[in-house]
């Protein structure tokens, strides 16, 4: 069994206010706080549809030990580094492994850690890696699908002044469904 868990959000959104507001077709200040909740709910929205992270972020993923094999399935992407692994024991404490007895196979979809024998079988409780997941930290590192698909549920949730939540996701279907991370 494992979890994820967010540890450093994006520092920005796929779009700009200022690419929101053109695409909308806004010129005054007046409602850029609610485009700024919109943009922010409609990338968390495709980043949930698709198991992907579109901007750089962190993340922890907690797998309970005692592992039966030495690989771990990932299900987020795309991975872009390990930094940070440790075990917790049953009691609580933790103890850091070392970086170099595991391998993040960022290529394959989705993602795979592979442990070395040197860090398998050190203590029952659970593993921990902090991974970090995103096609990059700019805005302009995102796939333009994925970019008009944030505009097209903020364009939504704009004129409907509805939650991007609540949205009917046949909007953006065809624009994310070469990024979704099918599961099983």
């Amino acid at each position: 069994m494992s979890s994820l868990t967010l540890i450093t959000p994006p520092a920005n959104e796929p779009v700009t206010l200022e690419e929101a507001k053109a695409w909308l077709k806004i010129e005054t200040a007046d409602e850029d706080t609610l485009l700024l909740r919109l943009i922010a709910t409609a990338r968390q929205m495709v980043e949930h549809y698709t198991s992907r992270a579109v901007l750089e972020q962190t993340w922890r993923l907690v797998v309970q030990s005692p592992l039966a094999l030495p690989v771990i399935v990932v299900s987020k992407a795309p991975a872009q580094r390990l930094v940070a692994a440790f075990v917790q024991s049953a009691s609580g404490d933790q103890t850091a492994l070392d970086l170099n007895d595991i391998r993040l196979d960022s290529l394959s979809q989705p993602a795979r850690l592979t442990l070395s024998n040197a860090c398998l079988g050190q203590g029952v409780g659970s593993y921990a890696f902090d991974i970090v997941f995103g096609y990059g930290a700019t805005p302009d590192s995102v796939p333009e699908a994925i970019k008009q698909a944030v505009l097209v549920m903020v364009a939504q949730a704009y004129e409907q002044r509805c939650a991007t939540d609540r949205l009917p996701i046949d909007a953006i279907a065809g624009l994310i469904a070469p990024y979704m991370i099918r599961r099983i």
